[in-house]
């Protein structure tokens, strides 16, 4: 990526792959009446549905080939992933009314997740670097996405972000007076995995 100036070059080297599509999926009435009855149980800092395979309902057929038409962008054509096949494993939502919040959290057992943004007012999700990008405390004049240890992103209702299972994320305390309401989602891949030459081969059906 160059600068304003053009003198130099900035690589994102190794960068953690997080998609946010511009698609704005169309809620049908039906979808929304169907997640805001769900049946919920307490979380850590929120609420969350007590089924946790939300997208195998008749309801969310529509949503769920939406989704998964994404995750085959993000793992096909952007990751270029081969061999292996991308598939839904759980799936649930979450309920975060006034002063609840997310905690900072991966998902194990999972390759890709999905964070699908139904409602909600001022209640971006924040992503944390793994690691510290330098050993010692330096302070910054500003942040991006080059120098932070984490970042916030605005979610618009209809938009979905895929990310690594292995990122961390969390959502701060939703100080507005309308609940926020997603549908995160975990997959995994059957098919083959590595080479056999390298004795790191493994098939999965």
């Amino acid at each position: 990526m160059k600068n304003k100036q053009d003198k130099y070059l900035i690589f994102p080297l190794f960068s953690t792959p997080l998609v946010v599509t511009d698609e704005i999926y169309q809620f049908k009435k039906s979808e929304l009446k169907y997640i805001k009855k769900l049946k919920t149980k307490a979380n850590t800092y929120n609420r969350v549905s007590l089924e946790d395979q939300v997208l195998q309902s008749p309801e969310l057929r529509s949503l769920k080939k939406h989704l998964q038409k994404w995750l085959h962008i993000y793992a096909y054509e952007f990751l270029k992933i081969t061999d292996v096949k991308f598939y839904i494993t759980q799936s649930w939502c979450n309920y975060n009314s006034g002063g609840d919040k997310h905690h900072a959290h991966h998902h194990p057992n999972s390759l890709v997740s999905g964070v699908f943004f139904i409602q909600g007012n001022e209640t971006p999700i924040e992503f944390s670097r793994e690691k510290k990008l330098f050993p010692m405390q330096l302070n910054h004049k500003s942040f991006d996405i080059y120098n932070a240890q984490t970042y916030s992103i605005n979610m618009d209702a209809g938009k979905l972000f895929l990310f690594p299972s292995s990122l961390i994320h969390s959502v701060k305390e939703n100080i507005s007076n309308t609940q926020r309401i997603s549908l995160s989602f975990n997959t995994f891949a059957k098919g083959e995995f590595g080479k056999q030459e390298h004795r790191e081969y493994l098939k999965l059906t």
